[in-house]
This record gives C-alpha cells, structure tokens and sequence, in this order.
C-alpha cells in the first residue's frame, strides 16, 4: 500500500530511515527534498527554540509570534547548512563512497537523488 505524500513528508521528520537512492529517486519531489535535507535531525533545532520559548516563558515575556519565528528560522537554518554541506562537499571532492556523511543516509547529489542545479535551487 503506498503511502499519501502528506504522510510521507511527516515520515521524513518523524524516524530514522536509511531509504536506498532507488527508494527515494521515486518519491514525489518534496519527499526527496526533505530526505535530502536530512529532516529527521532538524529536530535538534526545533528543540533548541523551544527550549528558548520555555525559557521566555518561565520570565513572562513569551510572545507566540516571536517564537514561531525563531521556530521556523531554526529549521530553515538547519536545513540550508545541511544542503549547502552536501552541495558543497560534494562539489569539492569530499563526499566520497567511504566518508562518514556517505554512510549514514543518502547523499542528494553523489547518488542521484538530486541534481546540482536542483539542490542549488532549493537552497535558494
């Protein structure tokens, strides 16, 4: 039974999965993207925002807007360092078959999940 592309996207953030290229060259590009991204670890960040909005809370000075922001901001940070790490590494040479950020997930570009003008653009 294939999945709905909404449950594949929140799949991308929810678990750790090790999905072969073949695996994740046919799923819809928005999966691709958040796979390539390495979704699952953004948490770090999002985590570290509401630790920040605890924080600002326990001073009374929590605001719901100033938190999304930050929220939101983390993420997006997180996620253009991990694609701009892959962009560039690879683009350098120093993504090879035996380097560590091969053998844990997928590389975007080295195995043809994306195209380099692809990722360039989503970092854009």
């Amino acid at each position: 039974m294939e999945r709905s592309k909404p449950a594949l996207w929140i799949g991308a953030f929810t678990g750790f999965h090790r999905p072969g290229a073949d695996e994740v060259r046919r799923l819809d590009a928005v999966s691709k993207f958040l796979y390539s991204a390495r979704s699952v670890i953004l948490v770090i960040s999002a985590q570290a925002a509401i630790i920040a909005g605890l924080l600002a809370a326990t001073a009374r000075r929590f605001d719901w807007g100033a938190f999304i922001l930050v929220l939101v901001g983390f993420v997006v940070a997180h996620m253009i360092s991990n694609l701009s790490n892959d962009y560039y590494g690879y683009r350098r040479g120093h993504d090879t078959p035996d380097s560590p950020r091969m053998r844990y997930t997928v590389h975007p570009l080295a195995s043809g999940v994306l195209e380099p003008r692809a990722l360039a653009i989503g970092l854009a």
